[in-house]
């Protein structure tokens, strides 16, 4: 009697801590997402376009001028006309590999939610708004303000530096490197870097550091 009543006690604490090697972790997913960008210069609103690039792929796409890239084409906000080619090769080579943007101007942060489409206007909702000269490109929000309820497992995303005068074409002149970079949507994922300083471009342009966290 007392042999079998030690076995069922063993058995039991083996029952016990063989179902603790399998507990499963909770994982919590982040609200929102905090971006922060420093240039060598303050920035440039009225000369100049920045750009948070959004994507659900790693294979969007950017006009990225030599010596880094090949292109030719313009770094145009979607539905801005290039002043050579056809604005729809545009919407068929790049807008429709983005999600979103966001973008700061003179008149401050805005979101831009795709998808973009050559035939139809973009619409800007207010996210920020920017009254002071800055060396920071900075700004939250909320990943579902963004993504809708069917937010990404990973987020691509590309900061953009772009000369914008008013009657001449607009290119890229800064971005961060390497292109790709995704950040998770678990609480608290945070990718930061150092980027390589230009001495060929105007300090309002160039890209120092930068960073993004999932809150």
């Amino acid at each position: 009697m007392l042999r079998r009543k030690g076995i069922s006690i063993l058995l039991l604490a083996l029952t016990i801590c063989g179902c603790s090697r399998y507990v499963t972790q909770i994982v919590t997913y982040g609200s929102q997402m905090t971006v922060e960008v420093t240039f060598r210069g303050n920035l440039d609103v009225n000369e100049n376009r920045y750009f948070l690039i959004l994507s659900t792929q790693d294979a969007y796409s950017l006009p990225i001028p030599p010596p880094e890239g090949g292109s030719l084409d313009e770094f145009l906000e979607p539905g801005d006309t290039p002043r050579l080619g056809d604005r729809s090769t545009y919407f068929t080579n790049y807008y429709s590999t983005w999600h979103s943007y966001i973008i700061l101007d003179s008149l401050g942060y805005f979101l831009a939610k795709g998808p973009f489409s050559a035939t139809d206007p973009i619409t800007r909702e207010s996210v920020a708004t920017y009254s002071a000269a800055s060396s920071k490109f900075t700004f939250t929000i909320r990943l579902e303000r963004i993504f809708g309820a069917a937010i990404p497992d990973y987020i691509y995303f590309d900061v953009v530096s772009a000369d914008y005068p008013t009657d001449a074409q607009k290119f890229l002149k800064d971005h961060i490197a390497p292109p790709g970079q995704k950040i998770s949507k678990i609480l608290g994922s945070l990718l930061s870097q150092t980027d390589e300083q230009k001495s060929d471009i105007d300090p309002s342009q160039d890209i120092i550091s930068w960073s993004v966290k999932i809150e």
